[in-house]
């Protein structure tokens, strides 16, 4: 509040007769009306230009049927507040004006406000006029043209003809434009002739309006406009009238409010009309929104990071200083070089050290999150939101696959402010996250695999993925145990090929990785049988270095240490006693020179294991003679053998099974 003091300083005797309202004007053409509405023009304030709108190249041109009947109704473009109500279409009228509600045929423009001219309506120039329209007789001239957009409406009358009878000559080119914030318009660029129009506005009753012009043939002119706007809202007066004696004073108190108002600057004018003079001050009212600070902490290397608040520069060079250029990157179905954050969503970025950042903005209390099927890359709100405080009505995401990053996929179950997270979901739809919403949706049981076996891979920056085998996995928890996609390039990263984090009978394991040496824990969390997916004593399993060709076996170490870089390891089981004859796929294949062949013998046999060329001529014997039952690897150096596609052939006195393998050089 602010105290605004009036001092009646007139001779003895006088009484001074106040009124103290808000204005857009400096100089005040007329009102205010009963909703608050002014005008003026830019003769009378020359903050309001004469601001023609050319609409010429992109306008589309009202078809009249007769010079006194509306046009069908058109789209404004936005919902315009027009007294009592809101507005999406207009109809215009081929006698100077646009209305809201029904037509009104009367040609011989009145005084307003009036229950008997058209209502709810703006008038720009109400009179007899006479534009193209397809009764047209021999004086009708110019047309009406349309331009909408979310930010104003254009009505255009180009050069359009009076009715020609005691008008002769007379044509005028003016314009009507709306504001979606109520504000309305009126541009005259060329008045040529004689006119009695009527200019103003009423209410859909014609019972409140605010006249501008009637019959007053010199008040418009070229080059001129009115503008129409409310007064401001958030100031109010007390007293807003009454009467002052000579030589005394009243003290005025100006009450300011933000409520309801968006953030940023506000202007207005109080006005002081009285029988002793006129006057105006400026106001203007600057409105921060509530700042919250949040200092996002990083990694060296690859981060996943979301917006934790609304702000007003949402760049990452911005907001991140430190980043690395160009390595901002959203996920849809692929990864996408982005320039800026927007909030709910995740992101990859990548720094050069360790560090932190803070950021200024608006808290973000809720936020609803359209998901599509499979993975999705997310971002939470201001504060922390557990996954089963998650609104998802439709049970759309999959339980368990909430991943964050650090330096290596980590699964979760909350959500924390500033950092990106990975969700899968089995089909697409929308999941609301908001603060202390409470549960919606009860944790679903997924697997344990407390006891199962794993392999648990640590480079030397001492980030560790961890990947289970030897488990048997129901259809309906699959997905529980899938890993999102691939980190960008330089980042850690370890699963099976089917990009999961569990395999039941082992396969070739995925290695992105900078740092070497790789060590890998073996951990068997029992030391008896315990279960099912117990395999000590069951099975031996090996992991080959397929780079190296070297084979480790998981039941005689307890810790593995690979020196040389490989983006590939092999983790197979060999049962002590295979149930069936088999010949696996060389490895690798296409190869250049070494692969490997691995085969198994459910009892002991005579072997034979021969690379033939593709026209049938021997290359080399690998086996030949008596071997024992079990699963057998077989190493191949083909140094001196020509590129091409070769046949490799094991034969027993049982059967006898064919593949085919490709050297490359």
């Amino acid at each position: 509040t602010e105290s605004l003091t009036l001092f009646n300083t007139g001779q003895s005797g006088s009484v001074l007769a106040y009124n103290v309202g808000t204005s857009p004007f400096e100089n005040i053409g007329g009102g205010p009306d009963g909703e608050g509405n002014f005008w003026t023009d830019s003769d009378t304030d020359p903050s309001i230009p004469s601001d023609w709108i050319d609409i010429s190249a992109v306008g589309t041109q009202v078809s009249f049927t007769t010079n006194d009947i509306a046009a069908a109704p058109i789209n404004i473009g936005f919902s315009f507040p027009f007294y009592e109500d809101s507005y999406s279409q207009c109809i215009v009228n081929p006698n100077g004006w646009v209305g809201f509600g029904s037509d009104n045929t009367e040609w011989d423009n009145s005084n307003i406000p009036s229950s008997t001219a058209p209502t709810p309506a703006v008038f720009g120039f109400w009179d007899d006029l006479n534009p193209v329209n397809d009764n047209c007789n021999e004086y009708c001239s110019g047309n009406v043209y349309y331009h909408s957009t979310s930010e104003r409406l254009v009505v255009w009358f180009s050069q359009v003809a009076h009715w020609w009878t005691n008008f002769e000559n007379s044509f005028y080119d003016f314009q009507i434009v709306l504001y979606p914030n109520g504000e309305i318009q009126l541009n005259y660029s060329e008045i040529t002739g004689n006119h009695s129009a009527t200019i103003g506005m009423q209410n859909i009753t014609g019972t409140d309006g605010l006249q501008v012009s009637f019959t007053t043939n010199d008040y418009v002119h070229n080059d001129f406009s009115i503008r129409f706007a409310k007064g401001a809202a958030w100031v109010s007066a007390s007293p807003s009238s009454g009467t002052i004696d000579a030589g005394t004073s009243q003290d005025v108190i100006m009450s300011f409010t933000s409520e309801g108002l968006a953030g940023g600057i506000h202007s207005t004018n109080v006005v002081i009309s009285s029988n002793g003079g006129n006057g105006f001050i400026p106001v203007t009212m600057t409105i921060e929104e509530d700042q919250s600070s949040f200092d996002a902490a990083h990694n060296g290397g690859w981060n996943m990071v979301g917006l934790p608040l609304e702000v007003s520069n949402s760049g990452y060079d911005a907001l991140y200083p430190d980043a690395v250029e160009g390595t901002l990157y959203s996920f849809d179905g692929i990864y996408q070089s982005e320039e800026s954050l927007t909030a709910g969503k995740g992101y990859w970025l990548r720094f050069w050290d360790a560090g932190s950042n803070t950021i200024t903005g608006s808290s973000i209390e809720s936020l609803t999150l359209s998901l599509n099927e499979g993975w999705n890359l997310i971002s939470g709100i201001s504060s922390t939101v557990s996954e089963f405080d998650i609104y998802d009505p439709n049970g759309i995401i999959i339980p368990g696959s909430f991943y964050t990053f650090n330096g290596v996929y980590v699964n979760t179950t909350s959500i924390d402010p500033g950092n990106g997270y990975w969700v899968r979901t089995s089909s697409s739809g929308d999941v609301t996250l908001s603060a202390g919403a409470g549960r919606t949706v009860e944790p679903s049981a997924i697997a344990d695999l407390s006891d199962v076996p794993l392999l648990i891979l640590t480079n030397s920056e001492e980030y560790s993925g961890k990947l289970y085998y030897g488990s048997e996995l129901s259809e309906e928890v699959k997905l529980s145990f899938s890993l999102p996609p691939v980190p960008p390039a330089g980042a850690f990263d370890v699963r099976f090929t089917d990009d999961m984090k569990v395999s039941e009978n082992g396969g070739e394991v995925l290695i992105q990785n900078e740092e070497w040496p790789l060590k890998v824990e073996i951990q068997n969390p029992c030391a008896v049988p315990c279960g099912k997916s117990n395999i000590q004593n069951q099975n031996e399993w090996y992991l080959v270095d397929e780079i190296s060709g070297k084979e480790y076996s998981l039941n005689e170490s307890e810790t593995i240490e690979i020196t040389e870089p490989t983006n590939r390891l092999t983790l197979y089981r060999n049962t002590l006693t295979p149930e069936h004859f088999a010949l696996h796929q060389n490895y690798p294949n296409p190869f250049n020179p070494t692969t490997t062949i691995r085969y198994d013998l459910p009892t002991d046999s005579k072997v034979q294991l021969i690379i033939y060329d593709i026209i049938g001529r021997e290359v080399a014997e690998l086996v030949t003679g008596r071997v024992v039952a079990g699963s057998h690897l077989v190493d191949w150096d083909a140094t001196d053998i020509s590129s091409g596609v070769y046949i490799y052939q094991l034969t027993t006195h049982q059967r006898q099974i064919t593949r085919k393998m490709v050297i490359l050089k």
